[in-house]
């Protein structure tokens, strides 16, 4: 079962709870797909390494974009009605992980 923030690209797999037994401390990992995942022990690492999660995110999606704008420019044959969808595409996760990311800095402050 795979989780997804609401109108957002970003997916959860599996959220971990850890207790050691020893000293009695908790942690968690969050799992997202292709083996990616978070580890934090409380809040503000919490916000730290989402934060972190996010921006990759947003680069990936920017080095999407370039290499599509690059295709285009390299002459190379493709279907205009795909690329635009992919543009849009792109669009609409940038705008949604800029928003995330703009929350959890306010969260952060």
């Amino acid at each position: 079962m795979q989780v997804q923030l609401k109108d957002s690209p970003i997916e959860f797999i599996s959220f971990y709870k850890f207790n050691n037994l020893i000293t009695d401390e908790e942690s968690f990992l969050l799992i997202f797909p292709n083996n990616e995942s978070i580890k934090f022990v409380n809040k503000s690492e919490f916000i730290k390494e989402f934060m972190n999660y996010v921006y990759c995110k947003i680069l990936e999606l920017e080095r999407r974009f370039n290499e599509l704008n690059n295709r285009e420019y390299r002459g190379m044959k493709y279907d205009e009605n795909d690329v635009f969808m992919e543009h849009e595409e792109i669009g609409h996760e940038q705008i949604k992980l800029n928003q995330i990311l703009n929350k959890f800095r306010k969260l952060k402050e």
